[in-house]
């Protein structure tokens, strides 16, 4: 079964990147690729809470993690280039956030720095060259006010815990 969920990770990845389709077909993929991608985030979940089973549910998170990046510039790079940037910037902050939350999940908070890597990356390499200055400078606020809010919220301790400087 991890054969096959790995087989239609793959043909999402595969058609998010050849981008051949367009109109009504080109959503038929996106509807199929989401509902991919959900199902594979429920199944990694299961496996993951399972020990015996983590690795599998690590890999198949990972993919699926890869494959939701794929989709987000699949779906928004028509519609406009920078919104996949600051997409990516909300979505490694959730995962960062969502990380914490959880005790300090490991997988969920290097898929958030992985995705924040990605967010700079991105702003220096493709938002520089193709994206006009008004437009550059807003994007950069945007993708910085995300990044402090998240840091901001990551330093912050519960209620009742004393801070260790």
């Amino acid at each position: 079964t991890t054969l096959f969920r790995s087989v239609a990770l793959a043909v999402v990845a595969g058609h998010a990147l050849s981008g051949s389709l367009t109109g009504w077909m080109h959503w038929r993929w996106i509807v199929a690729e989401v509902v991919t991608l959900g199902s594979s985030a429920i199944i990694a979940q299961k496996l993951l809470k399972d020990a015996s089973e983590r690795v599998q549910g690590m890999v198949v998170g990972g993919l699926t993690y890869l494959g939701s990046l794929l989709v987000i510039i699949d779906l928004l790079e028509p519609v406009w280039p920078p919104l996949v940037t600051a997409t990516y910037a909300v979505f490694g902050a959730a995962l960062l956030l969502v990380s914490k939350r959880r005790g300090g999940d490991r997988l969920l908070r290097q898929l958030g720095g992985v995705t924040m890597v990605i967010v700079v990356a991105r702003l220096l390499l493709v938002d520089m060259a193709s994206v006009e200055t008004i437009w550059r400078v807003l994007l950069f606020m945007a993708c910085g006010a995300v990044f402090l809010f998240a840091g901001y919220r990551l330093r912050l301790t519960p209620a009742g815990e004393a801070r260790k400087y």
